[in-house]
């Protein structure tokens, strides 16, 4: 890719990329700033060509999922949810739209990964289940299944705030 092809990637896909590493990075500061880095530099040295600004996106998430793996599952340095970068991200939630929804992110992070990469993916980044299917490279049914078992969870944490 050419320097202006990347630019416009980092543009267009930056939030969406720092959200997962954020997310898939328990909250840590520094190692999602690593894992971000990481994976726009891996586009930058790609010879890969994309069909499409779809392909480009799913890939880009593939490679920061990957990231994430890399840092806390090869080099076997996952460190647990911290209390404090929990209380960071509700007060920046908070900050963003306070209208109570700090409360679920807080129980969002409580849910194992496999049922919270599917979550964030369906909702906050708006994607269709085939779309998460391919990116995770699990069946359409698995990620139908782990949505429905993660609202479940959410839904029982919640004490029942919220309605099907």
């Amino acid at each position: 890719m050419n320097k202006i092809e990347v630019e416009k990637a980092v543009e267009t896909h930056a939030d969406t990329i720092w959200r997962l590493a954020w997310i898939h990075c328990n909250r840590v500061q520094e190692n999602a700033e690593d894992v971000f880095q990481e994976t726009f530099l891996a586009l930058v040295r790609s010879k890969k060509t994309f069909a499409s600004e779809e392909h480009l996106k799913a890939w880009l998430i593939r490679v920061v999922l990957n990231q994430c793996k890399k840092k806390y599952y090869h080099e076997q340095k996952y460190q647990p949810t911290k209390k404090e970068t929990i209380d960071y991200l509700v007060e920046q939630t908070k900050e963003e739209n306070d209208n109570g929804s700090e409360h679920l992110h807080e129980m969002l992070y409580t849910l194992s990964e496999k049922y919270r990469k599917v979550i964030v993916l369906y909702y906050m980044e708006e994607m269709t289940t085939k779309e998460i299917a391919n990116i995770l490279r699990i069946s359409e049914s698995t990620v139908r299944k782990r949505l429905q078992r993660g609202r479940d969870m959410l839904r029982q944490k919640g004490e029942g705030q919220w309605e099907r």
